[in-house]
């Protein structure tokens, strides 16, 4: 942020107040198109409507890479949150794929498992590659695109990870919807021709082989002579009509469904907001005892204590998180959400995070190293708890949907109204922080989450884990 705005005094705390609005508004694009995108991937589908988010996400990325001032780098956040159906349309697919509500934890975990993988890897590509004239003059120089672009790098790396999921995607990924499943997909056509063809060639091909791909004598008729006239089918071939069920499909938002809703954008509010203060919060001066005023000394919520570290040091903390999320979310949470099931995972999880805000201010307060070790131990709680309660509460909203043709549907309003309870929460808990800093009251922003979050866990007890 600190290259799009003019060099003065107030450079970087107005840099350090802009960066939650990227994030606020890439959520609040999602907000505007999550249930559009669910309809879009009702009508054509899910793995289409993936491989355009695909699409626009890259296309996100270069505009982002090549912006040459603030107007452009927002532009391109919020133009990224339009085009991105990932998060509901991925929901979806998933809860089409599971059978059995054993396999359930594991199966939602993945998704948040390489999410948070990526949010670990994404920061250190950035961090490495941005401004790369500066970082790596031997090799990118002055007056390089590199020096007009200094973000360009690090997008175009952005890119090809885009390029390749989303080729991934359209060879290798099946249709989930139900009543699309049969439709004609030339990139599976595409990849099994390939497959069958290196087979051959390394004497591996077995006729019983193919035929375990296939459900009919019909389509098993149809599948060879597709790969016996490939080229004609990539181009000419149409995709067949689905079949249209009869059967009337239930309204999308009963009662149960929309308390899911509810409580999962309340999760996610608060713990967005949470995000953004943390790292003001540990980079807060700290201020001697000594130095405060009699009022504050007789009033033990009245203090502006913080850790004072400087960003290295705020960015380890914040590392270390990220490596417990990415432990927790391959070995605990799945294991927690099949002994506990997920309605009682979603209800403990809830109940934890108005005690942790109360408490999180009172961290600083401590000598050090207990404040360190106090405040460490608060994120990696933390960080588990608030996967548990994502895995969990997608869980449920899966299984209180009425039908599973409406999963994308739900999940999209899910999804809009998870991330403009992410956008309020990001671009309104800086503001509150400072407000509260100013105040005497650093724990001010703390509290107020603490309160939202008790509602959120008064909510979960009216929860069920079925339509």
């Amino acid at each position: 942020m600190q290259s799009f705005l003019p060099d003065n005094p107030g450079r970087e705390a107005n840099a350090a107040a802009l960066a939650p609005l990227t994030i606020a508004l890439f959520t609040f694009g999602e907000f505007l198109m999550g249930v559009p995108w669910a309809k879009v991937s009702d009508r054509i589908g899910r793995k289409p409507t993936l491989i355009i988010g695909a699409v626009g996400g890259g296309v996100s990325a270069l505009a982002f890479g090549l912006s040459t001032n603030l107007w452009m780098a927002l532009a391109a956040r919020i133009f990224g949150g339009l085009v991105n159906p990932n998060v509901g349309v991925i929901s979806a697919c998933v809860g089409e794929l599971i059978e059995s509500k054993q396999d359930q934890g594991k199966a939602f975990s993945v998704v948040p498992f390489l999410r948070g993988l990526g949010g670990l890897v994404g920061p250190v590509i950035g961090g490495y590659l941005a401004d790369p004239v500066i970082s790596f003059p031997s090799v990118f120089h002055d007056g390089s695109i590199w020096q007009t672009y200094p973000y360009l790098l690090p997008n175009l790396i952005v890119l090809l990870f885009i390029a390749i999921s989303g080729l991934l995607g359209f060879f290798f990924l099946e249709e989930t919807h139900p009543r699309l499943q049969s439709s004609h997909d030339r990139g599976l056509n595409i990849s099994r021709w390939v497959s069958n063809k290196l087979r051959q060639l390394v004497g591996q091909m077995n006729a019983s082989g193919y035929a375990t791909i296939l459900t009919n004598d019909e389509e098993m008729a149809e599948d060879a002579t597709e790969l016996e006239n490939l080229p004609e089918e990539i181009g000419l071939s149409s995709s067949p009509s689905p079949t249209v069920s009869n059967t009337r499909i239930p309204s999308p938002y009963s009662s149960q469904v929309i308390l899911q809703i509810l409580a999962v954008s309340i999760f996610a509010f608060h713990k967005v907001s949470s995000d953004v203060i943390i790292p003001m919060f540990l980079g807060a001066t700290t201020v001697s005892p000594n130095n405060s005023s009699e009022e504050t000394k007789g009033n033990c919520l009245k203090f502006e204590i913080g850790f004072g570290m400087n960003p290295p040091r705020i960015s380890n903390v914040l590392l270390s998180q990220a490596v417990v999320a990415i432990v927790a979310q391959s070995l605990i949470v799945p294991r927690v959400l099949t002994n506990w099931g997920a309605l009682k995972s979603f209800q403990w999880a809830a109940l934890f995070f108005p005690w942790k805000y109360c408490l999180t201010p009172f961290t600083a307060r401590l000598v050090s190293p207990l404040s360190l070790i106090a405040i460490v131990l608060d994120l990696w709680i933390s960080i588990i708890l608030a996967n548990i309660g994502y895995v969990a509460s997608a869980i449920l909203l899966t299984n209180t949907t009425p039908s599973r043709q409406l999963l994308a549907t739900v999940n999209g309003a899910a999804t809009s109204l998870s991330c403009l309870a992410r956008s309020i929460g990001a671009a309104t808990s800086g503001y509150i922080f400072r407000q509260g800093l100013q105040d005497g009251y650093i724990g001010l922003p703390f509290w107020i989450l603490g309160s939202v979050a008790a509602a959120g866990t008064a909510l979960s007890w009216f929860l069920r884990d079925e339509p």
